[in-house]
């Protein structure tokens, strides 16, 4: 499993090229799907989207940057999770 709680659970080159890595990444967070791997557990995505909201606003960081990183994912996630959130608590 990669380090730290955020990490991506699809390694490059083991469960496909840096796109798909992410891309998997995205739909595991979004579907579930687990696409066999057994670090993408269901239990770790529902801590993921539990949590995912205190990331909003944060620029993250990871090895694979500048390149292409599920880090993209989370952040875009966030701050539709504080967006939506934000909607609601001004309603």
């Amino acid at each position: 499993m990669r380090p730290g709680p955020w990490g991506n659970p699809f390694r490059e080159g083991v469960d496909g090229p840096r796109g798909m890595v992410c891309y998997k990444f995205e739909a595991w967070l979004v579907t579930g799907e687990s696409f066999g791997n057994l670090w993408a557990t269901g239990e770790r995505r529902q801590w993921m989207l539990a949590h995912i909201g205190e990331l909003a606003g944060r620029d993250l960081l990871c090895c694979c940057r500048p390149k292409k990183c599920h880090c993209e994912t989370l952040e875009r996630l966030a701050d539709e999770v504080f967006s939506l959130s934000s909607e609601q608590i001004s309603e």
